[in-house]
């Protein structure tokens, strides 16, 4: 692409432009039509259908939308001629904007799965009962003294805050506490469709699984299940935009990488800086560019050391990953490195859709051999009665 000339006067080179927002943000910029629309998909060219007032996308992906055509203004969803964003060079739409999870996943799919189970009449056909709910919500108080210190939220009861969880909680939900709690209380169809979609997002969030051909396949294959079984259980009501759009999540995460590389995660978390640091009603822009200008300057000339919380020999934050080993912590050396029992593989959580031991969640037991290194990543460790159940954090939750 061309150079875009600072205002420092320094000519940077932009070799990648990509857009990260949520779908009505997407549609504002793109001007394309809403995402509840008949022809809301950015990406294909599925024609939804209106059921009981709302609109209802088809469980299959439809014909691919090219740059082309929206270059030429013509695309079925577009408004009123291209967009703006068409005149810089070398941008290509949809490829430049692609879906994110923040949104698409967290808050759009889990939480109207979570609605259906645990709040709404929409969902009645398939809710729990309020006394299982009590109980599930029970669990989830056990299991949050064990969160490690990386999450900034620990989980919360689904029966009184289930309104007010925020998009990371549910996200904890769907990759760590959903597979271990909700298998006692869902219905075995119901946890098993739940089970594809946190397959699909914990492979898609790791780079390591990404690197692998044949577990991104099995992923992308969960993720398409997921979207046709959710129909047939929930019924129309779960086909809405977000639920379509899961269908073309793999061919990005296949373009960008683990799906922390486009979300917007970073600036949801980065906007609170923002508010704290306004202070005026009138040219807030400006406002707001000068105290980042200050904020720069003074990271610059006295550099804070990086945040990161350090594995200990107690719980929460006593069990890690070094090398190819799950490892309990029991001493930590001031170098960084720590010494633990290597912790025995004995038997998966789940064996659907495919096996966790692929995802390295399951049960462990302590063995007789000890290691000392630098630890890789943390895990979530829950004590059973004879062994423990780890589920190691993806790299999103390790910065």
């Amino acid at each position: 692409m061309s150079d875009f000339k600072m205002i420092e006067g320094v000519n940077i080179k932009i070799r990648k432009l990509d857009f990260i927002c949520d779908a009505p943000a997407r549609s504002f910029i793109c001007k394309t039509l809403g995402h509840n629309s008949h022809a809301g998909c950015f990406y294909c060219r599925s024609i939804g259908k209106t059921v009981d007032r709302r609109v209802v996308y088809p469980t299959t992906a439809g014909e691919s939308r090219t740059a082309e055509d929206y270059r030429t203004g013509s695309e079925s969803n577009q408004r009123a001629g291209p967009s703006p964003l068409m005149q810089l060079p070398g941008l290509e739409f949809p490829q430049c904007i692609p879906p994110d999870y923040m949104h698409l996943v967290c808050l759009g799919t889990v939480r109207k799965l979570f609605h259906f189970l645990f709040a709404t009449d929409d969902g009645r056909h398939c809710k729990l009962r309020p006394s299982d709910i009590a109980a599930l919500s029970d669990e989830v108080q056990k299991v949050a003294p064990f969160t490690p210190s990386e999450f900034q939220r620990r989980p919360r009861r689904i029966d009184r805050e289930l309104s007010h969880f925020k998009a990371s909680e549910l996200k904890n939900f769907v990759l760590y506490f959903g597979p271990v709690i909700f298998r006692r209380f869902l219905p075995v169809l119901l946890y098993k469709n739940f089970l594809l979609l946190h397959f699909a997002i914990y492979v898609f969030m790791t780079p390591e699984l990404l690197s692998h051909p044949e577990i991104f396949r099995y992923a992308a294959a969960a993720l398409t299940m997921f979207v046709s079984d959710a129909h047939k259980l929930y019924g129309n009501s779960v086909m809405s935009h977000n639920t379509h759009v899961l269908l073309h999540l793999p061919e990005f995460v296949r373009s960008f990488g683990s799906l922390s590389n486009f979300c917007a995660f970073p600036f949801e978390n980065y906007l609170s800086h923002l508010k704290k640091r306004l202070r005026v009603t009138r040219f807030t822009t400006a406002h707001l560019l000068a105290q980042m200008l200050n904020v720069r300057e003074m990271l610059t000339t006295n550099p804070a050391s990086s945040l990161r919380y350090s594995p200990t020999p107690k719980p929460p934050n006593n069990c890690c990953v070094i090398g190819d080993n799950i490892v309990r912590i029991s001493a930590v050396h001031g170098n960084g490195e720590v010494t633990g029992v290597i912790l025995q593989f004995n038997g998966g959580l789940y064996e659907y859709p495919y096996t966790s031991e692929l995802l390295r969640i399951g049960y462990y037991c302590d063995s007789r051999q000890t290691i000392t290194g630098m630890p890789k990543k943390k895990c979530i460790m829950l004590p059973q009665p004879i062994c423990c159940l780890v589920v190691p954090l993806v790299s999103e939750d390790l910065n």
